[in-house]
């Protein structure tokens, strides 16, 4: 039980050891034309996630430029508004952007769980812009199927599939400590500092470690085995004297029951983390 303690405690402290590293892009990206007026390269959309990130970016070419973007993501095709003939609305579009001056490149980033999406799901976009070559402004879509193949307006959407990230570590990502110097105070730039500026990030509802139980039993039969005078009182010394069974470290503060003999050192097991 107290190996398998011990494996807990280090595993905890092996993902507070992991630094945060900067967002990945996960898989390939998908990249389409931006078509203008039905026929004209203006550019293109391109398409990819992290993991928690879904990243839609549209940039122009040969001298076109975007004054707004209007975009729609949905976990089905009817999740695109749309007016009672099927064409989409892009004014209802959920993600939208102006420019002026005019850009050349705009991004969205979308919170996958924000949407409900999850890795492995085939997702619908509809990507629209208003876009400038030395004239007046035209529509632009990204290039794809149709919603309506043979009456309507020529607006397109076109399918992603969120991909899993492949990580590599690199380094820095990760980083070894002595239980001791997880024990630490804060001082300086010591272990101590680390783990109280990455607790919070890295643990945000706290850190359970084991059952309710063992110390509890382990208290009762203390209190007990001092009360009988078992073991010539050595027993009872340790209970009333405040030196019962070790809990967490000082620099992560447990809730629990203090222990009824005076002791109010000794936390359950199941005692919940939370940094200082």
């Amino acid at each position: 039980m107290k190996a398998a303690k011990k494996m807990m405690v280090l595993a905890a402290l092996v993902a507070l050891a992991a630094i945060p590293a900067a967002a990945q892009t996960c898989g390939t990206p998908l990249q389409v034309n931006l078509i203008a007026g039905q026929s004209n390269v203006a550019g293109a959309v391109t398409v990819s996630n992290t993991s928690g990130k879904l990243v839609v970016t549209y940039s122009t070419s040969s001298g076109w430029t975007m004054s707004k973007t209007q975009l729609a993501v949905a976990a089905s095709l009817s999740g695109i508004p749309t007016n009672a003939s099927g064409n989409p609305i892009p004014g209802q579009f959920a993600y939208k952007s102006e420019h002026s001056p005019v850009v050349t490149s705009v991004t969205h980033e979308i919170d996958l769980d924000a949407e409900g999406f999850v890795l492995g799901q085939t997702i619908y976009i509809a990507a629209q812009s208003d876009v400038q070559n030395g004239g007046g402004s035209e529509g632009a879509w990204a290039q794809g199927t149709r919603f309506k193949e043979t009456r309507g307006n020529w607006a397109m959407y076109f399918t992603y599939t969120i991909q899993a990230c492949a990580w590599t570590i690199q380094p820095g990502d990760f980083r070894t400590q002595t239980q001791g110097g997880w024990g630490t105070a804060c001082r300086g730039q010591n272990p101590g500092c680390f783990r109280d500026a990455h607790f919070a990030q890295t643990f945000p509802l706290g850190l359970e470690i084991g059952g309710p139980s063992r110390w509890r039993r382990r208290r009762r039969a203390l209190q007990h085995r001092a009360r009988d005078g078992a073991d010539g009182g050595a027993l009872g010394r340790v209970v009333r004297g405040g030196q019962g069974p070790p809990g967490p470290p000082r620099h992560l503060r447990a809730r629990g029951a203090h222990d009824q003999c005076g002791d109010q050192r000794e936390q359950p097991e199941s005692a919940r983390l939370h940094a200082p």
